[in-house]
């Protein structure tokens, strides 16, 4: 990781940006330190459980405040992407070619984090993601702000090089024969679940064709039923 700014430094941390209500620090700075142990955990690495009592705000305050002391704030993404050219952006994430090719940096939003899921949730979430997708695993490798000043998830996944997007047949066939079944919530998004594993977001935009002819999932929100 590359040297922290001069304005980011554990001599001179970053304030909070938001101001929450939660006044037992020291507790606050062990649950970040947990979340630095993260940065580049990869699969095995296990959020910690003081996680599911902040809010996102919280969360993303006491980010901003701490990360700069773990060493698990990343600040300028130019410096480990190539930030002058996206190469994908949804709802959850900007996307850039790292500078030696061999992953996309993903600029998270953190918008999974809401009123019904906490960040405990968020990094669960990339767990379970790892533990069905080792293939295009996601790797924390600290934090940032994007470019109105919120507090973001900076990831790295392995970058396929791929001839094609797949069709929505290809993919319910695919994970049919994984032992999915598919079908369509109340929103009328299509869910694939097996005994142990939901998918959402399992579609076309979200699933390429590598040039070894096999489907790659690289951007899914999966949960683990048991």
């Amino acid at each position: 990781m590359r040297e922290l700014d001069d304005k980011r430094t554990a001599e001179n941390p970053r304030q909070p940006l938001v101001v929450g209500t939660r006044k037992e620090v020291p507790e606050v700075n062990r649950t970040l330190a947990e979340v630095a142990s993260l940065v580049g955990g990869g699969a095995g690495a296990e959020p910690s459980v003081g996680l599911q009592r902040l809010s996102k705000s919280e969360f993303q305050a006491y980010v901003s405040y701490v990360a700069p002391q773990t060493g698990s704030w990343v600040g300028d993404v130019s410096r480990i992407a190539d930030t002058s050219l996206v190469i994908g952006r949804g709802q959850e994430s900007v996307v850039y070619l790292s500078w030696d090719g061999r992953s996309v940096i993903k600029v998270n939003n953190l918008m999974l984090i809401d009123a019904e899921h906490s960040p405990l949730d968020f990094f669960n979430g990339i767990k379970v993601y790892n533990e069905l997708r080792p293939d295009t695993r996601l790797d924390v490798i600290g934090f940032t702000e994007n470019d109105v000043g919120n507090v973001c998830a900076v990831l790295s996944q392995p970058y396929v090089r791929a001839l094609r997007m797949t069709t929505q047949p290809e993919i319910d066939r695919y994970l049919k024969e994984c032992g999915f079944a598919v079908s369509r919530n109340q929103d009328g998004r299509i869910v694939h679940m097996s005994a142990d594993f939901t998918i959402l977001d399992a579609e076309p935009r979200n699933v390429l064709v590598g040039k070894d002819g096999e489907l790659y999932f690289v951007d899914l929100i999966v949960s683990k039923l048991r």
